[in-house]
């Protein structure tokens, strides 16, 4: 079964694999990453890797933690609910902030 676990982080954007509305080259951001995997545990290593492929270095990340689907109904958290979507459809789906 596909679950899906959001890592916070923070990091140095630098360019990555994906054609992406990303920030400025060079400046630090933290993110959100929602992934989905298989499993009920986070998969650190995974998390990094997916990270990296959007184009972030020197990265601090934050244990990640299972997305309980019934809280994206809450009206505060609706715009979350398009990143979940598209880490099940993608795989994965990174939010990042200015």
């Amino acid at each position: 079964m596909t679950t899906v676990f959001i890592y916070g982080g923070s990091g140095r954007f630098k360019g990555g694999e994906f054609d992406w509305n990303g920030p400025a080259l060079g400046t630090t951001h933290e993110f959100m990453l929602f992934l989905a995997q298989a499993g009920e545990s986070p998969l650190q290593e995974v998390a990094l890797a997916q990270i990296h492929r959007f184009g972030f270095d020197q990265v601090e990340l934050w244990e990640g933690q299972k997305i309980v689907v019934e809280t994206l109904n809450d009206p505060k958290l609706a715009a979350f609910r398009k990143h979940y979507e598209d880490a099940l459809s993608d795989g994965s789906s990174l939010a990042w902030y200015p």
